[in-house]
């Protein structure tokens, strides 16, 4: 019978498997994880022949027809639960983020011994006394606090001015709700709960007693056995949004039934008392209530984190449904609950189109926060103190009155605009963007004032792991071929050039745009920039490349065929990246294809004043006085393309790294089809489309 006590936590083989009841896990994804060639879901007894186990959610209140099945084919039955690190949204997520599987039972049942349990009442040596083993542990575990990541992780480490300003001992006590599996697999009533709390007075009389919801409780309809009775006056409920971390590190003590807040009390070293026997009672580290007569060993609290974290749990990477290690899930959760906590509060969203609302709520998303589209700000939504409120206008909509408006009534003022790696398509064409940037001081295109960016730039140092992670980031975008708006058609380009001469590049830009009116005083449209060019480079092969919103006919911009003695050859139909695969150097006034030919080391030439001018990376013709350090490419690529901007992934629900982000641009690309030829109004209504499909879809 194949077995799952395995010291290293990885896969086994089990050639087919069935499942009869495992809900919302796709079949294909499980199979991966279990390390199954395929999945069957509810086989005949006629195709029991050659399967190699069941597999389902664990007992007969929940998988009836799967054990059943099992035992009258005499196949080997695995339990399926969600393991420690569950989901980030508990309404929203579809897929567990980590899974433990056991052939005894569901892992956190105390009715009889699991693989779990086994492996931490063993006697002898194991896993569990390696030392390599427990230092991953510890640094792990340490790792997981200081991002403040539990089971449910739809959270900010912000506690109310109740708990953080008392001046009374803060005492939790953890509710579940009626349906929690942890209380069923153990047969706990409400009496046991009555019990804790009841202990919980008695033992703290002095103390303001934190009622804490469910995990995963969000929607009204769990909130818990004590949450919905009355209780003395310093018996307070907290929200459910405030992350239970940040709780246990403020508690002098924490009572609990079976809870897993108890098992993060553990991991800060905050005192547990348990009433019920969760995995992590009985092993000298938790106050009992309830005896547990198995286990008796005493255990660490890096040696029980190794057990359940490190070898009994399995891992899915949420973008590429492939098993992945928990530091991995670790950093994937810490970048959702930092975006929450950036973005805590309210925000008044101002004068934005239609179709940007439905993508910027999700840029601003966090738990308890309130995104608002107005017209204009009058005044009529007061900012909440104890929140904080912000205003939000798109860069280019940004007025006078919009800043009055802002200062009146004490509202910081956020400028949004698109990322450096935004969308396949173009924005014009309402493609759905994968990165923003929201800056507090002005934008990164706006040299008049300091953008966040700038700051970033010139007072940042990177650590050497930043600076490797930017070099291999930027060797992905090169290699992957890919630009900020990633044009479907993928045509190679062979200049008309003569051999042997130097072949330059001049990106067109649309005329009205922000960055020309605000960046580029000096050299004020592309036709200028041409002559400029040709008057400094007469012996080159000049290549004039049109801007894709004025090719699309979405902006002005277009240079007359009476210039054309100004450059050489016109391409219009080649992207961008396969244009600077063989160019020998950029000309530019301020647009974004000077800082993507820095990231393929090729010499530009800038005429304006652009956020990547002025670090000693360009030649610059319009210098910006304020910008005197002199950055390395990757310290450019770190600050620009890691630090600044934020990225989302439609396709998952979910903030993503710029990484993560680059290869769902290049999956993108290579998937549609080509947008050459298609006229203005079809693409549009085809953009939008996906719009509200992706939406819909959204987890």
């Amino acid at each position: 019978m194949p077995s799952l006590d395995e010291s290293d936590g990885t896969g086994f083989d089990l050639g087919t498997i069935a499942t009869f009841s495992l809900g919302p896990w796709d079949l294909p994804t499980l199979s991966h994880l279990l390390g199954a060639e395929r999945s069957v879901l509810r086989p005949s007894d006629s195709e029991a022949v050659g399967l190699g186990a069941v597999v389902g959610p664990g007992d007969l209140t929940t998988d009836p027809m799967g054990i059943r099945y099992a035992s009258r084919h005499d196949l080997p039955y695995f339990s399926v639960s969600p393991g420690p690190i569950r989901a980030i949204h508990p309404d929203r997520d579809k897929l567990p983020l980590s899974m433990i599987v056991d052939d005894l039972g569901p892992y956190d049942t105390s009715s009889h011994c699991t693989r779990l349990e086994s492996l931490l009442a063993a006697t002898t040596e194991g896993p569990l006394d390696d030392n390599r083993l427990l230092a991953r542990a510890a640094t792990c575990r340490q790792t997981l606090v200081d991002a403040g990541v539990s089971e449910y992780n739809y959270s900010v480490d912000l506690l109310p001015d109740w708990i953080d300003q008392s001046d009374k001992p803060v005492v939790l006590v953890a509710d579940q709700s009626h349906d929690d599996p942890r209380a069923r697999l153990n047969s706990i009533t409400d009496r046991t709960f009555e019990l804790m709390m009841s202990a919980a007075l008695d033992e703290n009389p002095d103390a303001l007693i934190v009622l804490v919801p469910p995990a995963g409780g969000l929607s009204q309809r769990k909130l818990g056995r004590l949450c919905e009775r009355r209780w003395p006056s310093r018996v307070r409920i907290v929200d459910p949004i405030v992350g239970p971390i940040a709780l246990v590190k403020r508690a002098q003590r924490t009572y609990v039934v079976s809870a897993r807040i108890g098992f993060d009390a553990l991991m800060v070293a905050t005192p547990v008392s348990c009433f019920g026997l969760p995995f992590y009672s009985g092993w000298g580290l938790t106050d009992d209530r309830c005896p547990a007569p198995r286990r008796g060993r005493p255990r660490s609290v890096d040696q029980l984190f190794a057990a359940i974290f490190l070898v009994r749990s399995r891992y899915l990477d949420p973008f590429v449904k492939t098993k992945t290690t928990v530091e991995a899930i670790i950093e994937h959760v810490a970048l959702q609950r930092r975006r929450f906590l950036e973005n805590r509060g309210d925000f008044l969203c101002v004068g934005f189109t239609w179709w940007k609302r439905p993508f910027v709520r999700r840029y601003l998303e966090s738990p308890g926060a309130n995104v608002r589209f107005v017209r204009r700000l009058d005044g009529r939504f007061s900012p909440k103190p104890d929140v904080g409120t912000r205003a939000v206008v798109w860069s280019s909509r940004i007025s006078d009155k919009i800043r009055s408006s802002a200062t009146k009534q004490g509202l910081p003022l956020m400028r949004m605009e698109d990322g450096f790696l935004r969308s396949v398509g173009l924005g014009s064409d309402h493609a759905i963007p994968g990165s923003l940037v929201l800056d507090s001081r002005g934008i990164y295109y706006d040299p008049s004032v300091p953008s966040d960016l700038e700051v970033l730039l010139s007072s940042v140092q990177f650590e050497p792991e930043e600076l490797h992670r930017a070099s291999r980031l930027r060797e992905l975008i090169v290699s992957s071929r890919l630009s900020k708006y990633n044009p479907l058609a993928d045509r190679k380009y062979v200049p008309k050039s003569k051999p042997g001469q130097r072949v330059v590049l001049v990106p067109g830009q649309v005329a009205d745009d922000a960055s020309v009116r605000l960046g580029s005083l000096r050299v004020p449209d592309v036709a200028t920039l041409l002559k400029l060019v040709r008057e400094r480079r007469p012996e080159c092969w000049i290549v004039y490349k049109p801007h894709p919103d004025v090719l699309s006919g979405n902006r002005r911009g277009h240079v007359d065929d009476g210039q054309g003695v100004w450059f050489d050859e016109i391409v219009t139909d080649i992207p961008i990246p396969r244009c600077l695969e063989t160019v020998h150097e950029v000309h530019t006034m301020s647009s974004l294809v000077g800082f993507e030919a820095l990231l393929r080391e090729l010499p530009v030439f800038v005429y304006g004043q652009p956020f990547y001018c002025g670090w000693g990376l360009t030649d610059d013709y319009d210098r910006v006085a304020r910008r005197n350090r002199r950055l390395t490419l990757e310290e450019l690529v770190a600050g620009t393309l890691i630090r600044y901007p934020r990225y989302y992934s439609w396709r998952h629900g979910a903030f993503c790294t710029a990484e993560q982000m680059v290869t769902e641009l290049a999956r993108g690309k290579g998937q549609s089809k080509s947008d050459f030829g298609l006229p203005r109004p079809l693409r549009r209504a085809r953009n939008l489309l996906r719009l509200a499909r992706e939406l819909l879809a959204t987890p």
